[in-house]
């Protein structure tokens, strides 16, 4: 398993997946780290994620919603 959450101290990093947890809201696996201990991670900060759950992936705009942005953004420094 690799870990694909952005700004993860170990992202990129493939780990051993010791056990899944399937808690009501999110699945967890419990990893083993590098120096021997283990930890529980988030699936969805994982390769293990279905792509559309991923955290890794980069946000996308569509021009329209760039341009509503940018007024919001002029109008915010407008104010100061």
């Amino acid at each position: 398993m690799v870990i694909t959450m952005r700004g993860h101290p170990l992202h990129g990093e493939t780990l051993q997946v010791d056990l899944r947890v399937a808690a009501r809201s999110d699945d967890f696996i419990q990893v083993v780290l590098p120096d021997g201990s283990r930890t529980l991670l988030p699936v969805g900060w994982t390769d293990m994620a279905p792509s559309e759950t991923t955290c890794g992936d980069a946000v996308r705009f569509t021009r329209d919603g760039l341009r509503k942005l940018v007024r919001v953004v002029e109008a915010l420094s407008c104010r100061s």
